[in-house]
């Protein structure tokens, strides 16, 4: 069966190989034409980061989803193409690859017949509050007295995005043999801690969809930093279009989930959002001691370290 698969997924990358390629200007006028009659292939970002895209390909050009998906190859021959440098591949998820080109050049490449949709990188920022918020959690947001007792789950996402940036960023300085060492602590490396962490991300977006996935990540699945990262950076960018249409009454809903036991329980979404994000927060101190007995020097992920990185800071 496997030998069938990938058959399969190199047939489809010949057969996509094969398509007419465009000369560099007919790209360019047909890329602009898509902009133009908004067909939908080249999706724009409210607050787009210049020269950074998402490509996403059709899966009968790139075969199934996983591990015998010919996206890298695809990537890099679509990439050669329309002048674009491949950052990242992606073949789980979607198929598809983040680049870096001219905006000229994407929206020509949106109108390539393997590619279901470019769509520019941006920032996003997530922006839901709760109402009478407890345990003092307004202050996460507010500076200035007195409290309104409520709290924002955009600023507290952002500092976990932050925070896993720059945990990410000290296991940068790893060597791969230190990435995958034994530690004998509650997983079995910086590598596997990492893996947990993303995963626990991930499982909380699908019980927030409505699904109750009983599958856990393989570390095995994840040899180095940078595919961690592509699937974090996945995770990342679900959740943030979910929490985009959250409304104070939402957060106060009920949620039931099913957990790998069978077991059944019952939260508020907003009590499911502080839970994560705890979380997150408590294996980035586990990493912490990790990269200590590796002799590595970790990074501090305090809160108010993160206040202090914004531009328009103030002490509270």
């Amino acid at each position: 069966m496997k030998k069938l698969l990938i058959i399969c997924a190199v047939f489809a990358f010949g057969a996509a190989a094969l398509l007419p390629t465009p000369s560099h200007g007919q790209r360019l006028e047909r890329g602009l034409k898509v902009k133009e009659t908004e067909t939908g292939k080249f999706r724009a970002a409210k607050k787009p980061i210049p020269d950074q895209y998402i490509v996403v390909f059709h899966d009968w050009a790139t075969g199934e989803k996983g591990e015998h998906s010919v996206a890298a190859e695809l990537a890099e021959s679509v990439a050669g193409v329309y002048g674009a440098r491949v950052e990242r591949v992606y073949k789980h998820a979607v198929n598809g690859f983040a680049a870096r080109m001219t905006k000229e050049a994407a929206l020509a490449l949106s109108d390539d017949p393997r590619v279901a949709y470019v769509e520019e990188d941006g920032v996003v920022q997530l922006d839901a509050t709760q109402t009478g918020a407890t345990w003092g959690l307004d202050r996460i947001d507010q500076r200035n007295r007195p409290l309104s007792g409520t709290y924002n789950i955009r600023r507290l996402y952002e500092y976990n995005a932050w925070a896993n940036a720059r945990a990410l960023g000290a296991v940068e300085r790893l060597t791969a043999e230190e990435f995958t060492r034994e530690s004998g602590g509650s997983f079995a490396s910086v590598r596997d801690t990492l893996v947990h962490m993303v995963w626990a991300e991930w499982v909380w977006l699908r019980r927030w969809l409505g699904e109750s996935p009983r599958v856990t990540f393989d570390p095995a699945e994840f040899p180095d930093l940078a595919r961690l990262r592509a699937r974090w950076d996945e995770v990342e960018r679900g959740r943030a279009e979910f929490i985009e249409g959250l409304t104070d009454e939402s957060l106060q809903r009920m949620l039931t989930y099913t957990n790998a036991r069978g077991e059944q329980w019952s939260y508020t979404l907003s009590d499911m959002f502080l839970h994560v994000a705890n979380h997150s927060t408590y294996h980035r101190g586990t990493l912490t001691t990790l990269l200590r007995q590796l002799g590595r020097e970790p990074t501090s992920t305090d809160f108010l370290y993160y206040i202090d990185d914004l531009p328009t800071a103030e002490p509270v």
